[in-house]
Formats: structure tokens, C-alpha cells, sequence
């Protein structure tokens, strides 16, 4: 591809709410990382019909939204990539049969989500995806369009909680979508170990709570559910905190910064964590390694060029 300069390049945020979800971490980290690369970059709210902008979108759009993005790219031209943040199973997202009392369970929005994301990805110039295990389901599904592994490294200017070290205010964060199975998991880890959910906020002010804590704690969706969570493991590698989660059955590239623990052992692990005296100096340790993990600047380049080829 061009030099990046010659790209002005926009992060899209279709909709002003998404920023109280995960999906705005992908939008935050996208934003800082193609910023990494020295290419102009700014945040869009609708698709920008310009030759020479190149688009990111985050899925999670409507159907009235991908036919207008789409409309607004015959009309003006520019390009776009598509970046996938969910798993895509049997021709929809997330459709893993085990119910969750939550809007996991919505199947008809799951399948109009993907409908939605077809219509865009069909005419994408690459798919990102955050993890390997991703990556066969999307090839099949668009077996024209490039899927490539997002890389998922260090940044230096996604905000977090500023220069001063955070106060422990809490043990152990649970930040995620409680689940059925989650909510029975926590409500007996709890009956030992002190758990925060926080209510859903802003990525800077997830950064911020998260640092204020002792451990973050991630459990598995689903039972059935083999995946982790590399983007929210990414989010917490970036604070003063020290990760467990619970071991998932496919590894994740992040996993060597995190403590994987099998669920029958994470009462007693927990508990042992909270009474380690050097755990500031552990979770510091973890966040160390991971920050020269690969380089955000040089991965992201190959990246780009790899979705220009």
C-alpha cells in the first residue's frame, strides 16, 4: 500500500452509547494504534465518502446503518476495513446453545447483527479479528475478503489512569456481561473474597476502576464457551492491576501475562492472591513483559499493508 500519510484514516463510533460498552475498546485501541503508525487519524460518527479516507468500523451496526455506509461509498468512494468483535457460528454471532439470561440469548438480533455486518464486510478491504480462533469461521464466511489478526500490543497513548500509582480501593473487579452462569460463580467466590461489578462506563473510566483494584478477575460467558476475552485482557494489561481469569479450553495469545486458573481451584487462588504481600510487584511484572510484547507501530504497518495486498 501507499505510505500512510497518504491516507486520512477515520475510527468509526456509529452510535454515541457505544461508548458504555466493550465494543468501545476496540474503537479506543484501533484509534491509538493506526495513530501509532504516523497516519492521519481521527474519529468518525458515519461512514466518511471521501477517495482517499480510509474507514475502520467496529461491527455492532444496525442494517439502516451498513446501507448507508455502503450507499455513502458509491456515492463518494473511500475504503474500509471491517473489525470483528464477535465469533461467528453456524452463520450468526455467538449462537452457542447454552442460555444466559442475557441478551446473549437474543438469536434474531444476533442473526440481523450479522446481516448487518455481511452487507459491509462484503465489500470490505480486510476483516480484523482479535484472536486465531476467529479467523477459519470469517474466511468461510467471506472467502473473497482478507482476514487478518488484529495485533493486540502495548500503546503508550491509550489513556488510563494518569502518572500517579492508584489507591486499592477494591480486592477483586469483575467487569463484564453478567451471565447467569457468572452471577451463580460470583455469588459463591463472594462468600470468601470481597467482588466489585461496577455498572457500565466509559473505556477511560473502566482503565480507572480496574487500576483501583487489587485483581481483576475474568470468567468464562458460557460453559460451553471456549473462548477468553483478548480485548478485555488487553484493556486491563494497560493498568496497575493483576489479572486472573478463568482457564478457557482454546489459548489466547495474551494468556502468558495472565494467571489462567481452572475454575475448581479460583476460590483458593484468589484468596491467595489477596494475601500476597508482592502482588503490586507480580501484576508489574506481567505488565512489563506484555509492554515488550511485538511493537504496536511496526505490527500495525504490517497490518495495513497486508489488507492493501
Amino acid at each position: 500500500m501507499a505510505d500512510t500519510a497518504d491516507f486520512r484514516v477515520y475510527v468509526l463510533t456509529l452510535h454515541p452509547a457505544s461508548v458504555l460498552t466493550g465494543r468501545e475498546h476496540f474503537v479506543e485501541y484501533a484509534f491509538h494504534a493506526i495513530g501509532a503508525t504516523g497516519a492521519p487519524v481521527d474519529r468518525s460518527l458515519h461512514y466518511v465518502a471521501r477517495p482517499d479516507a480510509l474507514n475502520i468500523v467496529v461491527d455492532g451496526f444496525s442494517i439502516n446503518d451498513a446501507i448507508a455506509m455502503m450507499e455513502a461509498r458509491s456515492q463518494g468512494g473511500g475504503e474500509h476495513i471491517i473489525v470483528a468483535t464477535e465469533f461467528l457460528t453456524d452463520g450468526t454471532f455467538n449462537d452457542i446453545g447454552q442460555a444466559s439470561g442475557t441478551f446473549y440469548d437474543h438469536k434474531d438480533e444476533w442473526r440481523a447483527k450479522f446481516e448487518a455486518f455481511s452487507l459491509v464486510a462484503q465489500r470490505a478491504k480486510a476483516i480484523w479479528v482479535t484472536t486465531p480462533h476467529q479467523i477459519e469461521g470469517y474466511r468461510e464466511a467471506f472467502p473473497d475478503v482478507p482476514v487478518l489478526l488484529m495485533p493486540l500490543r502495548f500503546s503508550r497513548t491509550w489513556n488510563h489512569h494518569g502518572h500517579q500509582p492508584p489507591l486499592k480501593l477494591y480486592d477483586i473487579v469483575f467487569m463484564g456481561v453478567l451471565t447467569d452462569r457468572r452471577k451463580a460463580l460470583l455469588e459463591r467466590l463472594s462468600r470468601s473474597v470481597s467482588i466489585y461489578h461496577p455498572p457500565p462506563m466509559t473505556v477511560v473510566h473502566y482503565a480507572h476502576i480496574a487500576s483501583q483494584a487489587k485483581v481483576a478477575l475474568h470468567l468464562r460467558l458460557k460453559d460451553e464457551w471456549p473462548y477468553t476475552s483478548p480485548m478485555r485482557h488487553l484493556s486491563l494489561l494497560h493498568c496497575d492491576t493483576y489479572i486472573v481469569s478463568e482457564k478457557c479450553p482454546l489459548p489466547d495469545e495474551l494468556d502468558p501475562f495472565v494467571e489462567r486458573v481452572a475454575i475448581d481451584d479460583l476460590e483458593t487462588v484468589l484468596q491467595e492472591r489477596l494475601d500476597d504481600s508482592d502482588l503490586a510487584l507480580k501484576a508489574q511484572r506481567r505488565k512489563a513483559a506484555f509492554m515488550r510484547h511485538g511493537g504496536l507501530k511496526r505490527d500495525f504497518l504490517e497490518l495495513l499493508s497486508a489488507s492493501f495486498d
